[in-house]
Formats: C-alpha cells, structure tokens, sequence
C-alpha cells in the first residue's frame, strides 16, 4: 500500500480542496485541473477556429474514438461496445428502451436504488412489467440466495447498482450475473458509485451492460457518461432511438438505414463532446495514480472514518465493515438528528462538504453519506468529526 505521501502529489492538481474538506465526490468530484485544462483547450479552439471548421470537426471525430478507445482500455472492453450519454438516466432509458416488453415481463432492481435507475424503470409499468425489488443487507451470500429467489423465466432484465448510493454497500454482481444469464435474463450494471473508486473488468464481471458516470468518482466535467454493452447483444437489441449519428447510411426513397457498427449506433444527435475530452484527461489522472492504490486509499480511509464515528454515542455506521463489501463511500445515521440542517451547518460553519441521503425508500429514513476519494487526509477526517461532536453539543448555532 502507498504511504499516504505518495497521494499530496496529486491532490496538487485538484484547486478545490485549497478552500473547504471535501467529501461528497460519490455526488460530484472536485474537478482535476488536467480535465479543466482540457476544456479550456477545446472550447478555445471551437471559440477562435468556428464550431463548423471542416478540419475541427474532424478533429473533434477522431479525437471522440481516441476517447472511446481509452474508455474501453480503462474498462477491459473492445471500443466496439462503447456508447455515449449525457448521463446515467439516459443510459437506462436507451437500455429499457431495447427490449420488446410483453406483459408480465420482469425486470428486477434493488431496494436502494438510485432514481436515475428507478424512475426509467418505473417509467415501463405501463408497458405491462412487473418490478421485483432485491432486498440489500451487508452479507453477500444473503443477497445472491434472494436475488436467486426472485430470478424467474420471466425475468427479461436486472438493473442494479454495484454500490448503493446511500449506504455504500458494494453487491456481488459478478455473481449475481451469472445467476442472471441461467434465466437468459440480461444483467445491466449502473457503476456511478463504483467506477473510479472500484477497479473495472468487463470481462470479469461478465455483466451484458456497465454504465459509467464521467462526473463522480472519475472527477469530469457533468454531463459526460459511457455505456458498456457486451459485444454478442449488439445486432440483438435494435436502437430505440435514432437521429443524425445512428446511421451509416440511408435510403430515402425506400425509407430505410443502415445502422452504424458496433455501439456506435446507440449514439444521435449532438454531444458536448468537450466534456468527453475533459473526462478522459480526468481517467488519465487515475491511471497515473494507479486504480490499486485508489482503491486501497479508500478502504483505508474508510476504515479510520468508520472507528472515529462510532465512538460518538447515537451514530450507527451504515456501510459494512468488510472492505471487500464496502466501497468509498462511509454512511451513516444520528439518533434525533436533523441530517439536512447537519449538511448546511458544517457548509456554512466548517466549509466541510457532505451529503444527506434517503437511506430508506419506503421510511424516508435519512443518513449522511461521506466520500473517501483518494485525496482525502486523515486530518480532514479529524477535523470533520469534530464538527460533528460540536454540532451534537449544540456549539454550531
């Protein structure tokens, strides 16, 4: 494991952390200067040169599938089974939207999912689907057992997280895919929480579909989100959607097309495609650090967090203890405390960066949620927890 020296070189690169402790990167990363750099670059280059120069243009395109090939090395996948979205929701949709629901058609998420998964999800009750809702405790082989329990032949797609937002908890889906593809049921992962925190391996995970947001623990630019599809579903799942993009040809008088190989086909219409740019100097910035020593970083982290908090009384640490259940995110909740007004109190008093959550979708029980990127100093972890004590004693007002 890397001393935590090793980090201070490139928390350097990273101006935010120089006015407030930040710890809400499951939420937004702070953004790299190597990623600002690059958006600096090529909005200045479409401001002097025109946004419809031939030759920026082109440049734009082949810069794209440089990006798209470094996305794919970064994942262990082909650039053939890359796509790109604005965001996670978009990505769901596009998947949802690939099948030909019959009624009575499964689909199964989890009990703590985020609504970017939810809400597309819910958005096909109408087309006849039935929703099974995975329960998620902290013991692994409890939850693949359920999530065996609820696969059935009507089970047509899984949409889960590989991290819960709220609670951290990190599923194994490796496992549970291939529980998923027995029922020839497709198993699509959303690694918001995951990816830049978690290493990636498509071809270990053997997951049909992985989503990656370029904004939280990768530290882009909002606005930026790949998708995964495994190669073999390609000319299985038509695109639902089409625009300038899908095609690689068309027939206007027979009112046919052509679709674009590989993923590509997935894609239409304009993208920002700056803030693809500036994503992929944001995964650069990782690689140099080395995904190991992240990973590594934030399991350390999360453990000095996690005995800090529990010794103050009425705090009930949500993520488990287990790092290989754990990921980089540490939550947790306070008796009779009002989690939302405990967020703006540490802002405005601490200029510490937290988050609350819903820890309980059908309670509506709160938490907080803390991140524990690679960056952070035990020291701030210290000084955040001190805060806490004082806001508990009530010498924050």
């Amino acid at each position: 494991m890397k001393e935590k020296s090793y980090f201070e070189i490139f928390r350097n690169e990273i101006p935010a952390l120089e006015g407030c402790t930040y710890l809400n990167t499951a939420g937004s990363g702070p953004l790299p200067m190597p990623a600002l750099h690059t958006l600096i670059d090529s909005y200045n280059r479409l401001a002097y040169f025109g946004q419809t120069n031939a030759d920026i243009i082109a440049d734009n395109k082949k810069r794209l599938e440089k990006v798209r090939e470094h996305v794919a090395a970064f994942l262990n996948a082909s650039p053939q089974e890359i796509f790109f979205v604005r965001c996670i929701a978009e990505g769901v949709n596009t998947i949802a939207y690939m099948f030909d629901w019959k009624p009575g058609d499964e689909v199964i998420i989890t009990d703590q999912e985020n609504p970017a998964t939810i809400l597309p999800v819910f958005n096909l009750v109408k087309k006849g689907i039935q929703i099974k809702k995975l329960h998620i405790s902290g013991d692994p082989n409890t939850v693949i057992k359920e999530f065996k329990g609820l696969l059935t032949d009507k089970t047509k797609l899984v949409m889960v997280c590989q991290v819960m937002h709220s609670n951290g908890i990190r599923i194994p889906v490796k496992e549970m895919a291939a529980a998923a593809h027995e029922k020839r049921a497709v198993f699509a992962i959303d690694a918001a929480q995951s990816v830049g925190v978690v290493p990636a391996d498509m071809r270990d995970l053997d997951c049909d579909f992985y989503l990656l947001a370029g904004h939280k623990w990768i530290m882009g630019p909002e606005g930026a989100t790949a998708v995964y599809i495994k190669e073999e579903l390609i000319e299985k799942m038509d695109p639902p959607f089409a625009g300038v993009g899908t095609q690689s040809s068309f027939n206007f008088a027979e009112n046919t097309m052509e679709y674009r190989p590989g993923a590509l086909r997935y894609e239409y219409g304009g993208r920002h495609l700056s803030l693809y740019f500036a994503v992929d100097s944001a995964i650069r910035l990782l690689e140099k650090i080395g995904m190991d020593n992240i990973y590594q970083r934030s399991q350390q982290l999360g453990s000095y967090l996690r005995e800090k908090l529990l010794r103050i009384p009425g705090i009930t640490v949500l993520t488990p203890e287990d790092p290989e259940f754990g990921s980089g995110i540490v939550s947790f909740k306070i008796k009779g405390c009002d989690h939302q007004d405990l967020v703006k109190t540490l802002w405005a008093k601490g200029k510490i960066i937290i988050n609350w959550r819903t820890i309980d979708l059908y309670t509506k029980e709160e938490g907080i949620r803390t991140s524990m990127a690679w960056f952070v100093r035990e020291e701030e972890l210290d000084y955040f927890v001190d805060y806490i004590k004082l806001y508990l004693a009530g010498n924050l007002k």
